[in-house]
């Protein structure tokens, strides 16, 4: 009985505890109220107009608050709130049903605008009822307060009302009175109406008297009143009998467009509180007293527009004026008067005069008080004259608009010296001014990016000096400012975008002395008339445009041309030898066009000329030596650049012998051989740049130029240690020596180098610690011994290194300016003419240095401020010294790909200016200390491949990330979203191999900066989160690859326009591919590998326009490959690379894919393709690789297969048959053949000598014959070669001993890496261009399998195991003879595989060679004699077997490798003795002995042989005429032996015919 009470207890409180459920699911539902819906549906058949509302439907669980034109309660989400219907043609009537409906149900109303319909007064009756409503807008309707006045007097309930608009209807003065009791109402708008009279407000009595408007007294809260655009006239006077009373608090009145006069502004006087007052198009005529608006103090804005004004009389102590800040009076009839008074507004921001009928001078006095003007419009007046100088005063001016006057703009533009804040000059219609000079540079902005020529300009005939350079002006070149300006000196238009020919004068202008036109988009030829039409030219600038064509020969004629510079043009044909020798050129500079010819008689003939820039052209053959004793070099020259040429041989020694030379760059040509010991001569060298050729040897110890100060001799073949080059170089600031093959130590004299301050030693040998004496060097700034072999700890004193911000690290350049000489009528003054400053140098000091997970060029001001140490990629041992954390100024540390281990120092929160962290591929471990926190200027921070567990906690205060990568360590927990939320800016975050589990939560805010993700290798779950593209709207790569995801694949990826990498391998997906995720988007590398998706894979092929790699293996993807007619169909051409492996396809080999010629890879492996390969297939010229293994097919390989560019063909498992014949003849670029499994006879051909890069040959399990052919010695790339389970013959070639089997990379497939990169951010400057070793991805993931058997195994190869693996597997084939002892001179070999043939003999002694041989099988021959106790010496065999031979004698000591082989690597020889087979060999007739001997005789057996023969014979004769006899005589047996012999038989034929099918089917080796 209790028991029962107790489940009725139980079953009453399951029921309330669901009904609260209910209760609480109901009162949680987000949806609006129904009543309210269903009332917003009773309005809707008054809609009139053409598209109603489409989302208002009448559908249960509608939810309204997500109509359109519906706003619910943010917090609750449900009530009503707002109602916007402006616009759609209602119309109103006393029926109208709906606003009743709407009236009754909603009482949170708080907005309705009912603006732009047909409603008139009936409706006023429904709205009286929304209680709530703070704003309702009624205006542009028609409404006319006449016929239903009890509608206006019930809309006065709305006591709540704040904003009522009833603008734009037909309104007259009589309504209004109904309105009195709006006490809330603070702003009322009643423009456009009919209201006629004199404002005059009477509250006695409220009644109306004449053309009276009595409601405004009530309306104490008001703050706006617009009454613009009707009849009102008069003054304004509110009083209640008596007794006037005041709007005190109204802000703002709009008079605009009545008929007001003057007298109204007396009337004003008590509306106290008032800060805008516009009474534009009135009828105010003549002159104001500012007195009158006295008591409005608080006025801040005062329009009085498009009046009949003459006059304002401004008092200085006048009251009102401290306050305004906004005047505007345009369009009046003004005396200069107001220009006097006007400085009495101190506050004054804008003054408005446009039109006013000003004219004559400005004064000098007034209005130049006006230190807070900001804006100021004197337009289309008649002032003229100059700006006087009090001009200046008005510094806080943005706008100025002088338009439509007669100004003088003096010479100098001297008022405009001080206003820094000047935005906006409209000046153009001022063209009775004259200037001689004009400056005006840089003048555009991120708002205005562009300029135009200012038209004032063609109107100009005198000027001297026009600099509008860098505003990027376009347009055609203004050959009409050169023509107009007869006495111009110097034109700089450099920096804009001027387009078409270069048009000069046809008149000459012996004045001109410079001009600069660099920097723009000229094109065609340099004028040949430019030397006539410029006789006295001095200075030249045509660089950066598209000039074309030879350099004009008049050049060379120019007796006063200095300084010609017509660089990064696409001019070609020789330098004219004339430019050289009969010119007057002091700097000449045709850097990067594409000239071309000898260069030494350029040099040599440069008389005169001091820098001479050659570099980025085309010049090309050796600098041949010249006898200096025997020729008068130029010793003018100073600087000479030489460097992105095509020159070549030995560096000339006749340079070494120019000791004036202050300058040499040769870099990124092709000399090769030493560096030249008359480099030592060049006394004054302080610039020598060598880099990126092929140099070779030792640098000279005698190199140490006293003044030297950069040298750059990176990406050369430089040998050796340093000795004592550039020893005691006291003024040495950068040392460039990356990318060498230098060795040694860095040598202890390195302190001598007191102004170090650069150290570039990346990419050599060099070896040994980490020097202490660096820290000696106080100068230095950036330490890179990156990639190199340094041991040891990091030497601690690197933490006293000030790093100092070094202006030597750049290369210091002289600056001059362009002379031009002085006129004395107009004397220009010197200091604009210099003002333009030209370098004196060209040579440029460039860095590169790894920071930012990015490989950078640092040059200019930017390098002085670089500050950094690279020790990666070495072999530095122990912990992080904490010192380190005391380098203060260092912006970039990068410890990564070394052995250090423990903690990262708490003291690294010292480091405040780090922008780049990187201490990733170590074993650091334990936990990131959360002092790091400190780090505010840290950008990018790395520490993937370590062993930490936690993710570091000082992360979550970062905010200003770009790059993160904390891959391959073992972080847990959820995806760290916040990390994506704190840091808008991040670029790059890459999470790859950890454990984060969960589903993939995003950020809710989107973000555009994000272009890589990589969250593969981790356990993420559920879905991809269908916001991932509106979240990060610009990804470029991301990786989701290997995680637990499921479901389809977001369709929104395929709008992404970005996004070119998708990886989302090795998931749970299913479903289709979408076909707008090939045919949409900008993808061109998608991998879609091993999901569950299935569906027609042709759709997707033939649509996969831009995509490049396209990989669907691992799928359920099914059915045929239908034919495709390609002649009538564009195929996709982008596409190269396509892997279907492991599916479920089937049918013939679509014959299209064969005519599809671009294809680079193919792979189809592992299908259910069946028939022959078609002979479309050999017009597959671009293959390299292609895999048809593990199919059906079928028939011969067509002999025409033989792409010219093959590497890898893998037809392995299937039932193709017919000899090899002309397929892959002369092959040279194939490096795997896998032909194994298959059906194919015949011999090897003997043209396979021609595939000279052949590493991997597989032919096991086929029919191949004859004799193993020495041809196969010829190859010296094999590596790999499995010959197994065939019929090949005879004995094994001796020459194979010949094989290298080198390590062939080659054997993977190559693959090239693609890297992402951050897009160039203007606060940081990043700009990742190419990522480290740790976030490189492939471009292709088709990966090279090779299948060997080795260790007693069967195991497949890929990877960088398989460079490594080497091999022949000869076993299970009729070979026959000994083992020839040249194979033990296979020293590379790791696995040797001999068994199952008949080879005889003793096993070579040599194998003792086989060094590195792994696996070493001979079972199952007929070997004999002893095993050769030197294998003992082989330490890297792992298998070894004998088994199975005629083997004697003692094994092997089981010392060594030799001890861990047990019993059954020698069984099958009865013979063999040892303690391993519990067989003593101690016997004095040991079967040693006996072997021994007969190895003497030359005997192979253990037996006589004839004697074993003889009696064998006899006794089968013996017992086959017994058996004969005794048949003969007993008939019974005879013929129960005859039965047994017939069943017999017939047993036996079958069998053999079993076995023989089994063994060309399995074909296994016994």
């Amino acid at each position: 009985m209790v028991m029962m009470e107790w489940k009725w207890l139980w079953f009453i409180r399951m029921a309330v505890m669901l009904l609260v459920l209910e209760v609480c699911r109901w009162c949680t539902i987000d949806a609006c109220l129904e009543h309210e819906r269903i009332a917003l549906l009773h309005l809707k058949p008054f809609f009139n107009c053409g598209n109603p509302l489409k989302s208002w439907v009448d559908l249960k669980g509608s939810d309204c608050c997500k109509w359109e034109r519906v706003k619910c309660n943010t917090t609750t989400r449900r009530e009503l709130k707002s109602l916007y219907l402006s616009g759609n043609a209602i119309g109103g009537n006393l029926e109208n049903e709906g606003f009743g409906k709407l009236s009754s149900t909603s009482s949170n109303l708080e907005i309705l605008d009912l603006s732009e319909n047909y409603l008139n007064d009936s409706i006023l009756l429904s709205l009286s009822e929304l209680s709530s409503l703070l704003y309702l807008d009624l205006s542009y309707n028609q409404f006319e307060g006449s016929s239903h006045q009890r509608g206006f007097q019930l809309l006065s309930r709305l006591n709540n009302l704040e904003t009522l608009d009833l603008s734009w209807n037909s309104l007259k003065n009589s309504i209004l009175f109904h309105m009195r009791n709006l006490s809330s109402l603070k702003t009322l708008r009643l423009s456009g109406n009919q209201l006629k009279g004199r404002l005059e407000l009477d509250l006695s009595f409220n009644l109306f008297r004449n053309n009276t408007i009595s409601f405004l007294g009530r309306l104490s809260s008001l703050k706006s009143l617009t009454l613009s655009g009707n009849h009102l006239q008069g003054s304004l006077d509110i009083k209640d009998g008596d007794r006037k009373l005041e709007l005190t608090h109204l802000e703002e009145l709009n008079l605009d467009g009545n008929q007001f006069n003057t007298s109204v502004f007396a009337s004003l006087n008590k509306l106290s509180n008032l800060k805008s007052l516009g009474i534009t198009y009135n009828e105010l005529k003549g002159s104001i007293d500012m007195k009158d608006l006295e008591a409005l103090i608080n006025l801040r804005e005062l329009d009085m527009r498009y009046n009949e004004l003459k006059d304002l009389v401004i008092h200085q102590e006048l009251n009102v004026s401290s306050n305004v800040e906004e005047i505007y009076l345009d369009r009046s009839n003004l005396s200069n008067n107001i220009l006097q008074s006007i400085g009495v507004f101190a506050s004054l921001k804008t003054l408005s005069l446009d039109s006013c009928g000003l004219i004559g001078l400005l004064p000098n006095q007034g209005w130049c008080d006006l230190r807070n003007l900001e804006v100021l419009d004197v337009s289309d007046n008649a002032l003229e004259g100059m700006l006087p100088p009090c001009f200046s005063n008005l510094t806080s001016l943005h706008e100025l608009d002088i338009l439509g006057n007669h100004f003088q703009i003096p010479l100098s533009f001297a008022p405009f010296a001080n206003l820094s804040n000047l935005k906006a000059l409209s000046i153009d219609e001022n063209n009775m001014f004259q200037l001689e000079a004009i400056s005006l540079s840089k003048c555009i902005t991120s708002q205005q990016p562009s300029l135009k020529l200012p038209t004032f300009l063609y109107y100009q005939y005198d000027l001297r000096y026009v600099d509008l350079s860098q505003n990027n002006v376009s347009g055609t070149f203004p050959t009409w400012l050169l023509e107009n300006n007869t006495k111009l000196g110097a034109l700089i238009l450099k920096g804009n975008s001027f387009t078409g020919p270069l048009s000069l004068p046809s008149a000459p202008n012996s004045n001109v002395s410079l001009i600069d036109i660099s920097q723009n988009k000229l094109q065609g030829q340099v004028p040949s008339n430019i030397c006539s039409t410029f006789p006295y030219l001095r200075l030249l600038f045509l660089s950066k445009n598209a000039f074309e064509g030879n350099i004009p020969l008049c050049l060379s004629g120019m007796k006063d041309l200095s300084f010609l510079d017509l660089s990064n043009n696409q001019l070609y044909g020789k330098v004219p030898k004339e430019l050289i020798t009969k010119g007057s050129l002091t700097i000449l500079r045709l850097s990067n066009n594409n000239l071309s010819g000898n260069v030494v008689p350029v040099i040599l003939n440069a008389n005169g000329v001091q820098n001479l820039y050659l570099d980025g052209n085309n010049f090309s053959g050796e600098m041949i030596n010249v006898d200096v004793s025997t020729f008068k070099f130029p010793n003018s020259l100073s600087e000479i650049d030489l460097s992105n040429n095509k020159l070549h041989g030995k560096l000339p020694r006749w340079i070494g012998n120019a000791s004036f030379l202050e300058g040499l760059a040769l870099s990124n040509n092709g000399f090769e051989g030493s560096i030249p010991m008359e480099f030592c001569n060049i006394n004054r060298l302080d610039f020598l740049d060598l880099s990126q050729n092929n140099l070779s040897g030792s640098i000279p110890s005698c190199f140490n130029p006293p003044y030297i100060e950069h040298v750059h001799l990176h990406g050369n073949r430089l040998i050796s240690p340093l000795s004592l080059a550039f020893y005691n170089s006291s003024s040495l600031v950068t040392l460039d020596l990356s990318g060498n093959n230098l060795t040694g130590s860095i040598p202890k004299w390195i302190n001598t180098l007191s102004s170090l301050s650069a150290l570039l030693l990346k990419d050599n040998h060099f070896q040994g610690k980490v020097p202490v004496q660096l820290c000696k060097l106080h100068s230095l700034s950036i330490i890179d011994l990156s990639q190199n072999m340094f041991s040891g700890p990091i030497p601690s004193c690197l933490g006293n290194l000030s790093l100092p911000m070094q202006m030597k690290k750049t290369l210091e350049i002289v600056f001059y300016g362009p002379p031009i000489e002085e006129d004395e009528s107009t004397r220009i003054p010197i200091e604009l003419a210099m003002g333009y400053y030209y370098p004196g140098s060209y040579l440029e000091e460039v860095i590169e240095f790894t920071t930012k997970s990015g490989f950078y060029p640092y040059k200019g001001s930017i390098l002085s401020y670089m500050t950094g140490i690279d020790l990666s990629c070495n072999n530095l041992t122990s912990h992080i010294p904490p010192e380190l954390g005391n380098l203060s100024e260092i912006h970039s540390l990068n410890l990564s790909y070394n052995k250090l281990t423990r903690v990262i120092r708490s003291s690294f929160s010292k480091l405040q200016y780090i922008e780049s962290l990187d201490l990733s591929y170590n074993n650091l471990s334990g936990e990131i200390r959360n002092q790091l926190v400190e780090l505010n200027y840290l950008e990018v921070f790395s520490v993937a491949y370590n062993n930490f567990l936690k993710l570091p906690s000082f992360l979550y205060y970062q905010y200003d990330l770009r790059y993160v990568d904390l891959s391959q360590n073992n972080f847990s927990d959820t995806f760290p979203t916040w990390l994506l939320e704190n840091n808008t800016k991040l670029g790059v975050l890459i999470l790859r191999g950890n454990s984060f589990t969960g589903p993939l939560s995003l950020p809710s805010a989107p973000n555009s900066n994000v272009s890589l993700i990589d969250i593969s290798q981790n356990k993420l779950q559920d879905q991809i989160p269908t916001n991932i593209c509106s979240t990060f709207p610009h990804l470029r790569w991301l990786f989701l690859s290997k995680n637990a995801f499921e479901g389809n694949i977001p369709l929104c990826l395929s709008g992404m326009k970005d996004l070119s990498i998708l990886d989302l391998s090795n998931n749970q997906l299913y479903g289709k591919v979408t076909k707008e995720l090939i045919t949409k988007g900008s993808l061109t590398i998608l991998r879609l590998s091993n999901n569950n998706l299935n569906g027609n894979v042709v759709p997707m092929i033939l649509n996969a326009n831009g995509v490049q790699n396209l990989y669907l293996d691992g799928n359920n993807f099914s059915g045929e490959i239908t034919n495709v007619d390609v002649s009538t169909f564009e195929f996709p051409n982008s596409l190269g690379e396509i892997d279907l492996s492991n599916n479920k396809l089937h049918g013939k080999l679509p014959r299209w894919i064969g005519n599809v010629s671009f294809f680079e890879r193919l792979a189809l492996s592992n299908n259910g393709f069946e028939g022959s390969i078609p002979l479309e297939f050999c017009k597959l010229n671009r293959l390299e690789f292609f895999d048809l293994s593990q199919n059906n097919l079928s028939g011969s390989i067509p002999s025409c297969f033989n792409p010219p560019n093959i590497e890898h063909v893998h037809l392995h498992r299937n039932r193709l048959r017919g000899p090899l014949s002309l397929a892959f003849y002369n092959s040279s670029s194939l490096v795997t053949l896998d032909l194994r499994g298959n059906n194919l006879i015949g011999s090897i051909p003997k043209w396979i000598d021609t595939l000279s890069s052949l590493s991997v040959l597989l032919l096991k399990d086929n029919h191949f014959r004859g004799k193993v052919p020495v041809q196969l010695c010829k190859l010296h790339s094999l590596s790999i070669i499995d010959l197994s389970q065939n019929m090949f013959s005879g004995p094994i070639p001796s020459c194979l001993g010949n094989l290298s089997l080198p390590m062939k990379t080659k054997k993977i497939l190559e693959i090239r890496f693609y890297l992402p990169y951050i897009e160039a951010d203007e606060s940081t400057s990043i700009a990742l261009r190419k990522m480290e070793m740790d976030s490189y991805y492939p471009e292709s993931y088709l990966e090279e399998v090779i299948e060997f058997t080795t260790k007693s195994g069967f195991y497949s190869y890929k990877g960088d195991i398989l460079s490594y693996m080497t091999g022949i597997d000869l076993s299970c084939n009729n070979l026959t003879g000994h083992i020839p002892p040249e194979l033990g001179n296979l020293s590379e070999i790791h696995s040797l595989n001999l068994s199952h043939n008949k080879l005889t003999r003793v096993i070579p002694s040599s194998f003792s060679k086989l060094q590195h041989i792994e696996s070493l099988d001979l079972s199952y021959n007929y070997l004999s004699g002893e095993i050769p106790n030197q294998l003992v010496e082989l330490n890297s065999l792992e298998v070894f077997s004998v088994a199975y031979n005629n083997l004697s004698g003692s094994i092997p000591e089981p010392k060594a490798q030799f001890g861990t082989f047990i019993e059954n690597s020698y069984k099958g020889n009865p013979f063999l003795c040892g303690a391993i087979l519990h067989k003593s060999c101690s016997k004095t007739d040991s079967p040693s002995t006996v072997s021994t001997v007969l190895e003497d005789k030359g005997e192979d057996g253990l037996i006589d042989t004839y004697d074993f023969c003889v009696s064998f014979l006899v006794s089968y004769i013996v017992v086959l005429l017994t058996i004969f006899v005794v048949l003969y005589i007993n008939p019974y047996w005879r013929r129960a032996w005859f039965s047994l012999v017939g069943k017999y038989i017939t047993t036996c034929h079958y069998s053999h015919v079993g076995n023989f099918l089994t063994y060309h089917i399995f074909k296994q080796c016994v």
